[in-house]
């Protein structure tokens, strides 16, 4: 989580781009850039489940604190609502603020869940575990493509963390994936109110023989500049050509 990084220069040159570098809770969300911190993100999501409750004292990294500040643009604030930068440092201040569990009804990250799908049948094995989230928030995140949700034991989350994915296939590893853009409402608690599906880009296909190919193609509808990858058995591949031009890709 740099504090100077590639979307610096947008917040200096465009007056209505906000750039968030830190955990900062705005439009009754709270934000998480990337950060390997993880102790840090934890320590952030830790002031949203119980009020009374103060943050780790220490980490690995020393002594932690945690504090509620307001953030600005240049100095002055350009949004209307109100807006608070969650700062937590590895420091010996003391935790000044907390934010009540009002404040914010939904969290959007950018992050690595344990047993989130990363495409082509990888899971991740690192990186933060859905209990570390706030059960009774939606959770919003971006980091693998593939849109799925996370529920982690039946009965222990209120909502998913639903991570959003891209809005078309970045490679073959993503084939056959289905694409979606969420519409949210800010004003129903960061609710999805729509899930818009999408198809847009080059799309990936994966047959694992020609029998294959020749019973799916008709229904994957592949357009000019789609990839469709096909694995042959040794002369047999001088019978791919005809088969695609019969389907007119």
């Amino acid at each position: 989580m740099g504090q100077v990084h590639a979307l610096t220069p947008l917040s200096l040159v465009m007056p209505y781009c906000r750039v968030i570098s830190k955990p900062t809770v705005l439009l009754g969300a709270l934000w998480m850039p990337y950060s390997r911190d993880l102790d840090l993100l934890r320590a952030t999501m830790a002031q949203l489940t119980a009020k009374d409750t103060p943050p780790p004292a220490s980490t690995p990294n020393g002594p932690l604190s945690t504090s509620l500040t307001p953030t600005s643009r240049l100095g002055q604030d350009t949004w209307p609502h109100a807006t608070h930068r969650l700062d937590a440092t590895h420091n010996s201040g003391r935790h000044e603020q907390r934010v009540s569990e009002q404040q914010v009804s939904a969290i959007f990250c950018h992050v690595d869940v344990i047993g989130a799908d990363m495409s082509g049948g990888v899971f991740a094995e690192r990186g933060l575990s859905v209990n570390d989230f706030p059960a009774h928030l939606a959770v919003y995140t971006g980091h693998y493509h593939n849109p799925h949700s996370l529920w982690g034991q039946e009965g222990s989350r209120l909502h998913p963390i639903t991570y959003v994915g891209s809005q078309w296939q970045t490679s073959m590893s993503e084939a056959h994936e289905l694409k979606r853009l969420l519409l949210l409402d800010s004003e129903k608690a960061w609710s999805v109110v729509e899930d818009i599906p999408v198809a847009i880009g080059r799309r990936h296909f994966r047959a694992t023989s020609l029998s294959h190919l020749r019973d799916n193609l008709a229904d994957w509808k592949p357009r000019k500049g789609d990839r469709v990858q096909v694995r042959v058995e040794s002369g047999m591949s001088s019978l791919l050509p005809p088969l695609i031009h019969t389907h007119r890709i």
